[in-house]
């Protein structure tokens, strides 16, 4: 989890944007989501992070199959969209 450059939603007025940064090397994959993946009624934002990064930790290979990410993402009290995006560094193209 990228905890340098995390925000309030986008188009929330009065809020500074902040950057974080990190290396990525091939094979890695970055995954961005909508609040509605991790955000329900009886618990925090911060604890649907928590548990989405033990999602991706104990499921190797889940970031690939975004449906079954969200699958596993799924509770009872889910009401809210979802929408998730994944990218995987391929690696640099040979010179």
């Amino acid at each position: 989890v990228l905890r340098d450059g995390r925000r309030p939603l986008l188009g929330v007025n009065g809020t500074p944007a902040v950057e974080g940064h990190i290396s990525l090397g091939p094979g890695w994959s970055v995954v961005l989501y909508t609040d509605g993946l991790v955000e329900r009624r009886h618990r925090s934002l911060d604890e649907g992070i928590a548990e989405l990064s033990a999602v991706l930790r104990k499921e190797p290979g889940v970031a690939e199959d975004p449906a079954r990410l969200a699958e596993l993402m799924n509770s009872d009290d889910h009401r809210d969209d979802t929408c998730i995006l994944v990218a995987t560094i391929a690696g640099l193209p040979k010179r």
